[in-house]
This record gives C-alpha cells, structure tokens and sequence, in this order.
C-alpha cells in the first residue's frame, strides 16, 4: 500500500504546520499566510480547480516556473509561441519564454496584467515600454532576439496559405539538410531525388529520416505523429525532458552513427544499446529520464507496457488544438485503467481528466501508474499524489489493472 501523505506544509515558503491558512476552495492545503498564498496561486490553480477553466497565463507561468515550454495549445497559441516556431525556429518557442519569465520575476509584471496585454493585442507595446528605459547591457539576451522578431506577438494569425507555405519551405529545407548529413556534405539532390528516395525507405528508415529533419530544425517531434513513442519522447515528463531526449539523438546524429545502423537499431528496438555504443550516455541527474526511455523503448512497439499508451494519449490530449477532434483511445488502455467500467461518456471525461491531472500537474512517473496498475491500487495511487477524488473514482477504478 501507499504511505500517509507527510503533515502538510506551506507550499510557498516550505515553512512547518503552524498557524496556517486553509485554501477556501479545496480545503485541502495550507498556507502561513496571504502572502503566500497569493505567490502560488500560478501553482495551486491546476489542482484547485481541475475542472474549471483556467486562463492560459497560468499554464506559461507554471511552465516558466519548471523551466519549460507550455504544450497547451492554446497558450501556445495565445502568447506567440507556436506562430514563432512557425516563422523562426523550434528554438523560438524558449527564447519567448525566456523574455515572459523576465517579466514575470525580474520585472514584476502580475500575471493577470500580463494576460490583459495579451487580449489587448499589446504585449509588443508593453514589452518595449520596460524594456527599452534599461541600458543595453541591463536588457538580456532575449529582448533583443525579440526585437528582430517582434512580428511573432502582433496579434495576427498565419493565413492558411502563408502557413502552409512556410511550413513546405521548412519541411524540404529540412530534408536537404538532412540528406546532407546522411550521404555526404557535398551532395546536393533535387528535391524529386530525395522524394524518390524516401519512397524506397523502410517504414524505420523513413522515420528516422523524418527524426533527423526535426531535429536539424531544432523541433522534436510532437506527440500528434508515431514518432513520438517509436523514439521514446514519450518518457518526456514535460519539455526539459523532451529537449534532453533530443539531445541524445542529435549526438548519434553528429557522432557519425551510419544511417543504416540507427535505422536497423530502430527497426529492433535496441536503441539504447545504441546510444551506449556510441557513447551517448545521461546526466546522474537524468537517471529517472533515462530509466523511463529505457522502458519506453523496450520490446516489440505493439507489446509495451499500456501506459505508454495511456501517457501518449493524454500527451496527444493535452496538446490538442481547441478545435481539433480528441484522438481514439488506444484499445490497451480501457481494461487496464477504468475505462470499461465507465457507464456513460462523461465518466470517461472523468478518467481522462484524472490521467491528465496526474501527468500534467503531478508530474507522475508512469512506471510508478503501471506499478498501481499491476496491483489494482489506481485509485489508492492517485490519493496519494495530490489528486482529490470524489466516491464515484473508487467504482470507476477499483476494477481496473492488469
């Protein structure tokens, strides 16, 4: 069984139980003061209030604060992040979070502020309005990068035409490179040469070929295509993780892996005997990371642990456009974690939103959810980890696992 939650403290300050001020919307944590309180609030919302819309600032402040870049789609969208890895790079996306967290904790600007400058359609005003008072050296490095691309915060959205344009233009520039790194730096194929090409390919080959395109644009992949499991990036527990994944492959990549092995490599499933060949090792601190990646990319791609499946799904939900239909759920997953003893749709809704609230706001480890899952503890687990769940949750998990 899961051990007692350990006596509470203030989650701001990290101060001991004392004269505490209880949440008055959860009931559940406590706080030595408004102070307090009011400082992690950006925090406490997602768990206060999983089932009530929360305004997309609090999603790229609890981002910031993990140092990572939101995958929410909408705030992504809502403060330029996926418009500038459209127009510049898929390293814009950490450069835009960089100057957000400047305005944030160095200059102080309230999150509600913030979020008002973006519904006015003025966050380039205001965001030259701090800025530009400061000497050159007091600015950073991120405000000039904005300067150059200041576009990406207009307000305007990418006409469709202009969108798919760019988005060719990127794809076959990706795909010359890539080419380049595969068969030779002098060798320069037309663009119906490389097509042919990659009509030859294995399925494996063409994936990895599609990896190495992403990542020579500073992109991984994202959770909506296969490449997201069959490479592991699945065992990402938020953005950090996902960039440290990719990582790894960019040194096979520039460590002159042949391309005939990392796709034989891929094909077995023996990447991570791969990375150890060729020296691509982790960090002590990404041992948690790394046994996760190691567990995702065990074994044949259709018989690996269901919570793969489950986290894919959720990953896949979680960065959904608002407009964009849910994807099906994965047939391994019903069983094992609930689904089936659902009744109608909007228990499922339930499940999903507790799934998401784990992965998302607790950052849970999967193979500690499969573990629960195994022993038929699910609901016990979530208790444990800072979910509240109502009576209905015990019927709707106490027969799930495996």
């Amino acid at each position: 069984m899961y051990a007692e939650a350990e006596e509470p403290k203030c989650p701001s300050c990290k101060k001991p139980p004392g004269n505490m001020r209880r949440c008055s919307g959860c009931k559940k944590v406590s706080y030595c003061g408004a102070a307090c309180q009011q400082s992690h609030w950006f925090l406490h919302i997602f768990d206060c209030q999983p089932g009530k819309p929360i305004s997309t600032v609090y999603y790229l402040a609890r981002a910031i604060h993990h140092g990572t870049v939101p995958v929410d789609a909408q705030t992504r969208m809502d403060y330029g992040i996926e418009k500038a890895q459209q127009l510049v790079d898929g390293s814009a996306g950490r450069m835009l979070c960089g100057l957000y967290k400047g305005l944030i904790h160095h200059h102080q600007v309230p999150l509600k502020t913030l979020r008002q400058w973006q519904k006015d359609k003025r966050l380039v005003e205001e965001i030259k309005a701090i800025y530009e008072p400061l000497t050159l050296k007091n600015r950073g490095v991120y405000y000039p990068w904005f300067l150059r691309h200041q576009h990406v915060l207009n307000g305007r959205s990418l006409d469709e035409h202009t969108a798919d344009r760019l988005a060719d233009e990127t794809i076959h520039n990706s795909w010359r490179a890539t080419w380049r790194v595969i068969y030779g730096a002098g060798s320069e194929p037309s663009l119906d040469d490389i097509i042919a090409q990659r009509a030859r390919y294995s399925f494996e080959q063409f994936a990895c070929f599609d990896l190495y395109a992403l990542l020579l644009s500073k992109f991984v992949p994202p959770p909506s295509t296969p490449l997201w499991k069959l490479f592991g990036f699945v065992a990402a527990l938020d953005t950090g993780d996902e960039t440290e994944i990719g990582r790894k492959y960019e040194r096979l990549m520039y460590h002159q892996c042949p391309f005939d092995e990392f796709s034989a490599a891929c094909a077995s499933r023996t990447i991570p005997a791969l990375f150890v060949r060729h020296g691509v090792t982790w960090a002590p601190q990404d041992a948690a990371l790394k046994a996760r990646f190691d567990d995702a990319m065990s074994g044949d791609l259709r018989a690996t642990k269901s919570v793969w499946d489950l986290k894919h799904y959720v990953d896949r939900l979680v960065c959904a456009y608002p407009d964009e239909a849910p994807p099906p759920l994965p047939p391994s997953v019903w069983r094992a974690y609930g689904f089936t003893n659902c009744r109608n749709a909007s228990e499922q809704e339930l499940l999903k939103k507790l799934y998401m609230q784990l992965f998302q706001n607790q950052r849970t480890d999967p193979l500690a959810l499969h573990e629960a899952c195994m022993k038929s503890e699910l609901f016990e687990f979530a208790q444990t980890h800072g979910v509240t769940l109502a009576p209905k949750y015990r019927r709707l998990l106490e027969k799930s696992g495996l």
